[in-house]
């Protein structure tokens, strides 16, 4: 699951950010809340979110300058901004940080904010490929699959054969004969005996008293 970081200083909105989704059945944990970008800050470097949520105004570091300090570091968390008015001049600054989308809490519906994850979900795919590191996990997880799926079918044959030995058999047996068969259709003919005469009966029938006369000489 991606890691999920909430950062505002209104605990309601807070509050109301973690019962918004269900989290869990989209593919997210929250791994953690913050009041303002310092401790939102140290939490980064201590739970290493995937999504970073932030509020633009906050006391002590502002989410535009915590999106900027974690840039500056790294190309991940993925941040998302949230602000209380639409306004030009902070829409361009947090696209200039790296933000993946900017939302204003009047306007914020469980819809938009799961596009808005949806975004940023893929910027965080997209790093993690570049590390070297979702492909191992997926790698696993599809090899573990293909071993399951072989394994079942392993195990069908195996027990198929084991209710009906002897169709088995019969069709193994067939399958031999049908072998021997076709091995001695090929086979050249190596006898040395001359074949039957076919004229000489024709001759006999042909002429009978000839066939006679033939056998009083031998007696």
């Amino acid at each position: 699951m991606l890691r999920i970081l909430l950062v505002d200083d209104e605990p309601l909105v807070l509050i109301g950010l973690q019962g918004m989704l269900e989290w869990e059945k989209l593919g997210y944990t929250v791994c953690g809340t913050a009041r303002n970008g310092k401790l939102a800050l140290e939490l980064i470097e201590r739970e290493k979110p995937d999504i970073v949520i932030a509020d633009v105004k906050m006391p002590v570091m502002d989410g535009l300058t915590l999106a900027r300090t974690c840039r500056e570091r790294s190309a991940l968390p993925a941040f998302i901004m949230l602000t209380s008015f639409e306004e030009f001049d902070y829409i361009k600054q947090a696209m200039g940080a790296g933000v993946v989308d900017y939302l204003v809490k009047l306007d914020l519906t469980p819809e938009n904010l799961q596009t808005a994850l949806a975004k940023a979900a893929e910027k965080v795919k997209k790093e993690h490929t570049l590390l070297g590191e979702v492909p191992v996990q997926e790698n696993l997880a599809e090899s573990v699959r293909s071993y399951q799926e072989r394994f079942f079918v392993r195990l069908y044959a195996g027990l198929k054969i084991r209710s009906n030995p002897s169709a088995f058999t019969r069709s193994s047996s067939r399958a031999k004969t049908r072998h021997r068969l076709s091995c001695s259709l090929t086979l050249p003919l190596t006898t040395d005996a001359p074949p039957p005469s076919i004229t000489t009966g024709m001759a006999f029938r042909s002429n009978p008293d000839s066939m006679v006369a033939e056998r009083r000489r031998s007696v």
